[in-house]
C-alpha cells in the first residue's frame, strides 16, 4: 500500500500562502500534527519525503528511527512568481484560466500536468515496493493530488475539487496492474 502523507503546518501554511519552492521549518502545531500521526505510521519502514524541510521534518517526527529516501519528484509544484501569494491576490481571469486548465504554468513555475508527469514517474518506481509493503511518502497538497488523480485515471483539473487538509493521510492500494483509492484527507489528529 502506499500511504502519502501531507507535512504538518509551517508559517506560510497558517497564511493560507501559495507554498511551493520556499522552504520554510514547520509550526510548534505542524510539530504537534506531525507527532500525532506518527502514532498510526510508526511500524512503517519504507519512509521516502520530499526535499523541502517542512516534508523532512514530518518524515523524521513520524518515523524517527527509519532511514528516509529523498525523492525530488515529490515536491510541491513550482509557483514561479506567485509563490508567497493569496489565491485571491490573483486576478479574476488567471484565477478562472488556472482552474480549467491543467496546463497553465504560472510566470516561472510550472503546470499541473507537470506535477502529475514526475509523480506518475515516482509512482511507476515505487509499484513493486507498495505492492509488497506500506510505503508512506511525505509530500504536499500538488503530488498526493496528482497520485490520486492518476489513481483514479482522471485529468488533473481534479485538483481544484479536493481539499487536503495539513498532516492529512491518503492511501492507494497498488497490484501489478491497479491503483485503487482506498482513503483521502484522513486526518489522525484534532482539528
Amino acid at each position: 500500500m502506499l500511504i502519502l502523507l501531507r507535512h504538518g503546518e509551517s508559517v506560510l501554511n497558517r497564511g493560507a500562502k501559495l507554498l511551493g519552492s520556499s522552504d520554510p521549518h514547520l509550526t510548534d502545531l505542524g510539530r504537534q500534527q506531525a507527532a500525532k500521526a506518527s502514532e498510526k505510521l510508526k511500524s512503517i519502514r519504507n519512509v521516502i519525503s520530499s526535499p523541502l524541510t517542512r516534508a523532512l521534518e514530518t518524515a523524521e517526527i513520524v518515523s524517527p528511527n527509519q532511514q528516509i529516501k529523498v525523492d525530488t519528484r515529490w515536491r510541491e509544484i513550482n509557483y514561479g512568481q506567485y509563490e508567497g501569494l493569496n489565491l485571491e491576490d490573483l486576478s479574476e481571469e488567471v484565477r478562472a484560466k488556472w482552474k480549467s486548465d491543467p496546463g497553465f504554468c504560472p510566470p516561472g513555475g510550472e503546470s499541473l500536468i507537470s506535477v502529475s508527469q514526475r509523480v506518475s514517474c515516482a509512482l511507476e518506481d515505487l509499484r513493486n515496493q507498495a505492492c509488497e509493503s506500506d510505503v508512506l511518502v511525505v509530500s504536499h497538497v500538488s503530488p498526493i493530488k496528482a497520485a490520486v488523480a492518476l489513481a483514479l485515471g482522471v485529468d488533473m483539473s481534479i485538483a481544484w475539487k479536493m481539499r487536503l487538509s495539513l498532516c492529512s493521510l491518503t492511501t492507494i492500494t497498488v497490484d501489478e496492474d491497479n491503483m485503487v483509492l482506498t482513503g483521502f484527507n484522513e486526518v489522525p489528529y484534532s482539528r
